[in-house]
């Protein structure tokens, strides 16, 4: 029986980190085509009903907006009409933000400047102008004291380093949607983490299995995204390469007395990590 620990993980990340040619690029390739959409553009019709990043929300009128999602929050900036999130309405000009634990949603004005600065340029001639106008009200607003910044930035809530490499592996849809469903119950998320990994096993998805990782060994040897996502994709190709480890994920995983340990079948021990609010796995291990 294969037994992948932390060691081997950092062995395999750390030999994709110096490797050349061919096999780097694919496993390249493989980790950009995988990396989760943070940054969407929305259009809406009147009535219109969407789910974004967990959160279903209802449109009033021809809607456009831009949703960002960060490392703990999942920001929807409307530009033209109004979305709903129960009984709370955006209109242009406001965002919708959501914490991705607790999913109670608030009510911000957002700086258009600055949404303006970080868009993408195919976004910018559908809803450029229309930030254009926002942000030449917004400046005429906060010149009369009207407008006052809160000092937080929801797409962006860590440094800037720290951010961006936590949002890398935090916004996998597996993750978001794990923490999402777990609602900040710590046992939950656990669960569902236990239950996710082995059902992609199962059924050889290695997107997901390669997301479900502990992130932590692979940034440890390189901080380039790109890297230490081709080593991870990688080493989850590994582990879905071993037939008795793809076996032992047919059934669901069994919790044990220690609240970060499953029985994975009857030959494998899965042993998970808690890190930044999310839950992932450390070791896949034969049982003893």
């Amino acid at each position: 029986m294969t037994k992948f620990t932390l060691k081997s993980i950092l062995c395999a990340a750390t030999a994709l980190a110096f490797v050349g040619g061919a096999g780097l690029a694919q496993a390249q390739n493989a980790a950009t085509a995988s990396e989760p959409a943070t940054k969407i553009q929305i259009t809406l019709a009147d009535g219109e009903q969407r789910e974004i990043f967990g959160t279903r929300y209802e449109a009033s009128g021809a809607t456009e907006a831009l949703a960002v999602l960060s490392s703990e929050f999942a920001t929807v900036a409307v530009v033209n009409g109004a979305l709903s999130v129960d009984d709370l309405t955006a209109q242009p000009g406001q965002a919708l933000v959501t914490p991705i634990t607790s999913r109670k949603t608030e009510r911000f004005v957002f700086d258009a400047m600055r949404l303006f600065a970080t868009l993408r340029p195919e976004w910018v001639a559908g809803v450029g102008p229309q930030l254009d106008a926002l942000a030449k009200a917004q400046k005429r607003k906060r010149f009369w004291g009207m407008l006052e910044p809160t000092g937080v930035n929801a797409s962006a809530p860590g440094s800037g380093l720290v951010e961006a490499i936590r949002s890398t592996y935090l916004s996998d849809p597996v993750i978001v949607d794990v923490r999402v469903r777990a609602q900040g119950d710590s046992g939950k998320r656990r669960r569902l983490t236990a239950e996710a990994f082995a059902a992609a096993l199962a059924a050889g998805d290695g997107t997901t299995v390669a997301a479900l990782l502990d992130p932590k060994p692979f940034t440890d040897v390189s901080l380039d995204p790109q890297v230490w996502r081709s080593a991870r994709v990688g080493f989850a190709a590994r582990i879905l390469a071993d037939g008795v480890v793809r076996a032992n994920a047919g059934t669901p995983p069994v919790a044990s007395p220690d609240p970060l340990t499953f029985a994975l079948g009857a030959g494998f021990t899965l042993r998970l990590i808690d890190r930044d609010r999310a839950t992932f796995v450390a070791a896949l291990e034969p049982t003893s």
